[in-house]
């Protein structure tokens, strides 16, 4: 089962631009992690996950 969460991005760097123009922001290391013998690709699962994820925000913005 999938953990959806959509949150305010951190008060850092470059990620206060969605906040401060009123654009979502949505954190995919809050979803998935890199798995795989690279640690760089997603596997089949962390993909269906990162899809998954925002849908309940992105439908209710329609």
């Amino acid at each position: 089962m999938c953990r959806h969460r959509v949150r305010a991005p951190p008060e850092r760097g470059g990620r206060r631009l969605p906040a401060s123009s009123g654009v979502a922001f949505f954190d995919a290391g809050s979803v998935i992690t890199t798995h795989g013998v690279d640690g760089v690709h997603l596997t089949a699962d962390t993909d269906r996950d990162l899809g998954a994820a925002p849908a309940p925000a992105v439908g209710a913005s329609l």
